[in-house]
């Protein structure tokens, strides 16, 4: 894999995701049950149940189109958002053909003048993004909060709070949706429409698609300059 292949890989699976949101809601199931119901005369104008519980028939489980909805926001983006930057610290080790810290190699970049100041800043972002989700199941520690004042008071990160995209976007019409033509054009600056979130323990974060497509393109950027590839 490679910047480009990486890059590929969060674009297919942010629209892979949007596209089973969109499938999953309730609105537009019963919307779909009904012109079925309707398609034969002896359960024509049956009522049709909004959010109706979805069985299995393999694993036995009844769940919720609205509840798949939910733990697509709650499990797979921050899954998604770990594996990101796994991939990244993979692609990084074997071109090195050693094994380092993530937040070390991102300054050894730097020193290097592989990268500049504001891409690593950004880099740094997304490390400490990913540790909140993976470490503090999306709640900043005390840990976390003091990686944040050690860099920022060395002058390494040039960011003092995580603007964040978050699961749900407003879109122009006033709706609500896991991205939009602003975020995808866009996702590196959620400044207008992001939630400001302070780094500081106890805070919680949620990512959205739009993190996604943000954090794969810096990381991207990061393989491609110091890699080439």
């Amino acid at each position: 894999m490679n910047s480009n292949d990486l890059r590929k890989w969060v674009n297919d699976l942010a629209s892979t995701l949007c596209f089973s949101h969109t499938i999953l809601s309730p609105s537009f199931l019963q919307t779909f049950h009904r012109l079925a119901v309707d398609s034969f005369p002896a359960t024509k104008g049956l009522a049709i149940p909004f959010d109706n519980l979805v069985q299995d028939m393999i694993t036995g489980t009844k769940i919720k189109p609205s509840d798949m909805q939910g733990h697509l926001r709650q499990f797979v983006y921050p899954a998604i958002m770990i594996a990101i930057q796994s991939l990244a610290e993979d692609m990084l080790n074997t071109y090195y053909r050693d094994i380092n810290i993530i937040s070390v190699r991102i300054e050894q970049a730097v020193n290097e003048n592989k990268i500049t100041r504001n891409l690593a800043s950004e880099a740094h972002y997304w490390r400490i993004v990913r540790n909140v989700i993976a470490h503090g199941n999306g709640e900043i520690s005390q840990c976390t909060e003091r990686d944040f004042q050690k860099l920022n008071s060395l002058s390494k990160i040039l960011f003092t709070e995580f603007i964040l995209w978050r699961p749900l976007v407003k879109t122009a019409e006033g709706t609500l949706a896991p991205i939009t033509d602003e975020v995808v054009s866009n996702p590196r600056n959620p400044k207008a429409k992001g939630i400001i979130t302070p780094i500081t323990e106890g805070n919680r974060l949620e990512v959205g698609l739009g993190d996604l497509l943000a954090a794969g393109t810096v990381w991207a950027d990061v393989i491609n300059l110091i890699t080439g590839l």
